[in-house]
């Protein structure tokens, strides 16, 4: 038995968005070294009247990418990957940001493109 993580598909509420580490932190300390992989997006919600949240490049939107990184690197050799990005650019600008976020909090990742 293996878990996969997204998080920012835990997002499901204005409520939600604002507490992404806390989220983060319970769902690792649930679920610990069964995780085996993790997806990084992000979350954005709009300045519309109703409520949206839109799935972003890594930082582009509210996520706490440095509780979640932190997280990973404590579990050790799990692989950590962008996903749903129309292109290279928008890749290379969302692993750009998680690479800087995880260089501020002094965590050190292999490398892999």
């Amino acid at each position: 038995f293996g878990v996969h993580v997204d998080m920012v598909n835990m997002i499901s509420g204005a409520d939600k968005i604002y507490r992404t580490g806390e989220l983060t932190r319970a769902y690792f300390k649930a679920f610990g070294s069964k995780i085996c992989s993790v997806h990084v997006k992000d979350i954005a919600i709009s300045g519309a009247l109703t409520t949206h949240l839109s799935e972003v490049p890594a930082g582009e939107g509210e996520f706490d990418h440095e509780t979640l990184l932190r997280a990973c690197a404590a579990l050790g050799d799990v692989p950590v990957m962008a996903e749903h990005l129309p292109d290279e650019a928008d890749y290379d600008r969302a692993i750009a940001h998680l690479r800087g976020v995880a260089a501020r909090a002094g965590l050190s990742f292999d490398q892999a493109k």
